[in-house]
């Protein structure tokens, strides 16, 4: 799970991730993701029978 959400963060230009709501922030302590709280909305889904965190993408 963890690597397919790696490759589909690789897979995103910065631009793209920037008008899904995304911002991708590089530190030492880690990589973060930051939510667009206009765009965006955290969501409990389930996967595999598995509950995941999931983010929603508001559409215009």
């Amino acid at each position: 799970m963890m690597a397919a959400s790696l490759l589909w963060m690789l897979m995103l230009a910065s631009s793209e991730m920037t008008d899904l709501g995304l911002t991708r922030i590089d530190r030492e302590d880690g990589t973060w993701l930051v939510l667009d709280p206009t765009k965006t909305r955290l969501r409990t889904c389930t996967l595999g029978g598995r509950s995941v965190t999931c983010i929603k993408i508001e559409e215009d």
